[in-house]
């Protein structure tokens, strides 16, 4: 029997992953005639036919083939991970590392922190996945990411979680609004007011609303969007108040808004650094995160208020 090679693997495996011969053929650059004869030697080399098949236009794993295809992916990731490896060694850090990043992460924080990094490590590149953070954790879980970037709320996985930045929660309201002179206010303060926030696709979203109930209210939600320019603007023009991280206020200030400390024992905006426990790392994973964890550590305490 002819020994199966990496390239059988990833041929079977990016036909799996794209469910299309013609997808993978036009991914790996090579002729559908040429991935459909390396299947076949495939299963004629294992014994096991088929290990896929097609009903309609649907393609399907077997049960041979779902196990050929976890244990070739996990494989494959072991071969590019050596290859990293030894690559750094050889020309020093270099690679290329997957990280998912919230949309107010990556304005907020992102860019200060791993400003040096890019010039310090001119052979790392970052492969940037923006998501809410709910995708990003499943994203790490399923290794499509190797770190992630998302707030320290609502962790239900044993990630390896690296506090890395904290601030608060802020209230914003139109200047001419009657809570605009207050230094702070709480959430019993807000129960009649209208809030514009941000959507449920934000870890945020169902922060507010558990504060909100828990001080014993039903928040008017007036408003829900993705985009906090459209927010601000809107609280602006008197369509009602929000609830933001510091960070973004602070980072884009606007003229004819009000910023006021919200009064609450949980209110804490921390951002932490994520990834998988007990999971192989290539160097380039490994030095990020080592540059993460001391670049932390020299700046702490490091804590935004408004």
């Amino acid at each position: 029997m002819d020994i199966m090679d990496i390239r059988q693997l990833k041929y079977f495996v990016t036909v799996v992953d794209t469910r299309s011969f013609s997808k993978a053929a036009q991914h790996l650059f090579v002729s559908q005639s040429t991935l459909s004869k390396s299947v076949q030697s495939l299963q004629s080399q294992l014994g096991i036919t088929p290990l896929l098949y097609f009903s309609g236009k649907q393609m399907y794993l077997t049960s041979q083939g779902t196990e050929l295809y976890m244990m070739a992916k996990n494989l494959l990731s072991h071969h590019d991970a050596i290859l990293d490896a030894m690559n750094g060694y050889a020309r020093k850090e270099k690679g290329v590392i997957k990280i998912g990043i919230p949309p107010v992460i990556s304005t907020c924080v992102f860019p200060e922190l791993t400003s040096d990094f890019v010039t310090k490590y001119p052979g790392i590149e970052f492969a940037i996945d923006q998501q809410y953070a709910y995708k990003i954790q499943g994203l790490l879980e399923k290794g499509v990411l190797e770190i992630g970037f998302t707030l320290n709320q609502a962790l239900p996985l044993p990630f390896e979680v690296t506090p890395i930045f904290e601030s608060k929660y802020v209230v914003i309201v139109h200047k001419g609004h009657p809570l605009a002179a207050r230094k702070k206010v709480t959430y019993q303060d807000l129960h009649n007011e209208k809030f514009i926030i941000f959507n449920e696709n934000y870890i945020y979203y169902n922060y507010v609303l558990a504060c909100c109930h828990n001080a014993g209210f039903e928040p008017k939600i007036y408003m829900r969007f993705d985009n906090w320019d459209l927010i601000v603007q809107l609280v602006k023009i008197k369509m009602g108040i929000s609830i933001l991280p510091y960070p973004l206020i602070q980072k884009f200030p606007t003229d004819g808004i009000a910023t006021i400390n919200l009064d609450h024992p949980a209110n804490t905006w921390q951002v932490v650094m994520i990834s998988q426990k007990d999971h192989f790392e290539t160097i380039a994973v490994k030095t990020f995160k080592n540059y993460i964890k001391d670049v932390t550590a020299a700046k702490k305490p490091h804590r935004r208020q408004g």
